[in-house]
């Protein structure tokens, strides 16, 4: 059995892999999000939308979690404590948390 700190671990490694190779398009999503939508209530799935055509693409599907992850570390998305439901069909509705850009 994993311990917690083992847990955290193996998935701070798994979104630092999924991050290699996105160093553009994360710094370009943070500044288009703080620049763009400063003080709006969003969830990372509009972040992606709203972007998709602004920045760099990232070179995973799976770096997203990592790029939302680090714009909540370094201050950029603030937690509501809330959520809503996907958009994407893809997402079967699932919730997902809803932060402010700071």
């Amino acid at each position: 059995m994993t311990d917690q700190s083992t847990g955290e671990q193996l998935k701070e490694e798994g979104i630092a892999k999924a991050l290699e190779g996105n160093e553009a398009a994360e710094l370009c999503i943070a500044i288009w999000v703080t620049r763009h939508m400063k003080g709006m209530a969003v969830t990372g799935e509009e972040i992606r939308l709203a972007v998709a055509d602004k920045c760099p693409r990232p070179r995973s599907g799976k770096a997203w979690g990592g790029i939302i992850n680090g714009m909540v570390r370094h201050g950029l998305l603030l937690d509501t404590g809330t959520s809503r439901k996907m958009r994407d069909p893809r997402s079967h509705a699932r919730r997902t948390p809803v932060w402010i850009v700071r």
